[in-house]
């Protein structure tokens, strides 16, 4: 009965133990959007497999245009920088840069349900490159974000569609 006894206490101890050792269901946000450059690596519609839709382009030239734009070293990056307080990250600032173009402002990202935003927005000049006007409209317009600290994808809508911008660390 003793044997018994004992490993029914050491059983329920287990099962108690996972409720002081909860999972916190908040993303780390320090870790996600700062101490790193962001290089867009993908501009597109939610579940696509293409990199870049072929409706941003009217002819080759102009597509062919602008892949040679996007491989530059300083084009369509992004940086943050913030602070987390009760799992919000007010950012002091953020910029980004398309190919001509550069944008700053002010920024927040909410750890519990991924909403982030870019606010007081200050753009230096306009884009002509089709999809460098894409991804300036787009961080001027997000309003969601899902990543971790090799991946962040941002979140708009662009001429009434729902569209993503993925990025990777630039290395």
């Amino acid at each position: 009965m003793k044997v018994t006894s004992k490993r029914i206490t050491y059983l329920l101890l287990l099962l108690i133990i996972p409720l002081f050792t909860a999972c916190d269901n908040e993303d780390d946000l320090v870790t996600i959007f700062t101490g790193k450059t962001w290089k867009l690596s993908r501009l597109t519609t939610p579940g696509s497999v293409a990199q870049f839709p072929q409706d941003f382009w009217q002819t080759e030239e102009a597509y062919n245009s602008s892949m040679q734009a996007f491989q530059g070293e300083k084009n369509y990056t992004l940086n943050f920088e913030g602070v987390e307080l009760n799992g919000e990250l007010s950012g002091t600032s953020v910029s980004g840069k398309g190919i001509k173009a550069t944008l700053s402002g002010y920024w927040t990202a909410n750890g519990k349900d991924n909403s982030f935003s870019i606010s007081n927005i200050r753009i230096n000049t306009t884009e002509s490159d089709p999809l460098a006007k894409v991804y300036i409209a787009g961080l001027q317009t997000a309003y969601k974000y899902e990543g971790d600290a090799n991946s962040l994808v941002l979140y708009f809508k662009y001429n009434n569609k729902d569209m993503i911008m993925g990025f990777t660390p630039k290395r």
